[in-house]
């Protein structure tokens, strides 16, 4: 419908017809009908396996020019951004006799671990919404607090170039373990973007050389179709129009739609209670075809002719 090559297809049997070639061939145990018929599935399939890969390749070319882009450019900015916060805490982190960075939370100063620890759960008492709220700082980032509805849980999201989640417990100490712990791990997350960013650069390789990949199929899909339309040529060099399938307003406006020496081919219905089957349609075709034989030896007419 969008006049592309379609990745699947499918037609009712009920619908094919063959031509009057065909039916002349497969009577007179022609073997060119079996090739052709051979051929149109082989044809077919190849001809179904090059639109995939032509899909791969628009797919690839797409990808190269937005996706790759895009997705190593966002690596490259993570990678700045966590390096930038690895050098913003080794300048703003100062520890105490106590053990800790000075912790602002509202507009007191603790240093001190316990009483740090105790203000920050007294600090989630008083949120009531899932959206951030920043309650103070420690060591150079924005804490922004926030309750997680589904979990249920409360995450203290420490912010600067990226942002670093720690999820809050009951253990007063322990929450200060957690925030630190989220600093902590910010040497990790950059290993993985750049170990992202290095596999994304090889994929691009990699699609680059495959969109200069052909079709490998590509001689004996152009060798299978030319014999495909000699065969085509052959079977219908005697110019006899192919049997029509017609509705039945059309069937009562003409009753006949081939005329040659008396012998005519009637149209077949589309409509009824039940469509022709393609066995039942090269029956009948095959009496049809024996009767025309009859009539030309009746009429002393050399059986070359009509074939």
């Amino acid at each position: 419908m969008t006049s592309k090559s379609p990745v699947r297809s499918c037609d009712d049997v009920d619908e094919d017809a063959l031509s009057y070639a065909e039916i002349k061939a497969l009577c007179a145990g022609n073997p060119q009908i079996k090739e052709k018929m051979q051929l149109d599935i082989e044809v077919s399939k190849l001809k179904m396996l090059k639109a995939d890969h032509m899909s791969g390749q628009y797919r690839m070319q797409d990808e190269l020019l937005t996706m790759y882009p895009k997705r190593i450019k966002e690596s490259q900015d993570f990678i700045a951004a966590f390096h930038a916060d690895i050098k913003h805490l080794e300048t703003s982190t100062s520890i105490t006799e106590n053990g800790i960075s000075p912790m602002i939370i509202g507009n007191q100063t603790y240093t001190d671990r316990i009483a740090a620890g105790e203000a920050l759960i007294e600090a989630c008492k008083g949120i009531e919404t899932t959206e951030q709220v920043k309650i103070g700082e420690y060591r150079g980032f924005d804490m922004l607090l926030s309750f997680d509805n589904f979990n249920r849980e409360f995450k203290v999201d420490l912010k600067g170039s990226m942002s670093h989640v720690a999820v809050l417990g009951d253990d007063v100490s322990g929450n200060i373990t957690r925030i630190n712990n989220a600093f902590e791990r910010i040497p990790q997350r950059l290993a993985s973007i750049e170990t992202q960013l290095e596999n994304l650069s090889n994929q691009q390789a990699n699609a680059k050389a495959e969109l200069e990949r052909p079709f490998e199929r590509e001689q004996e899909l152009a060798d299978k179709s030319k014999r495909l339309a000699e065969l085509d040529s052959m079977l219908n060099l005697d110019g006899v129009p192919e049997i029509v399938v017609m509705g039945d307003a059309e069937i009562d406006a003409v009753d006949e739609i081939i005329e040659d020496d008396g012998i005519a081919a009637k149209a077949v219905p589309t409509s009824g209670k039940k469509k022709p089957s393609l066995l039942e349609t090269l029956e009948r075709n095959a009496e049809k075809s024996k009767e025309m034989f009859n009539n030309a030896l009746d009429r002393n007419k050399p059986i070359e002719a009509m074939i």
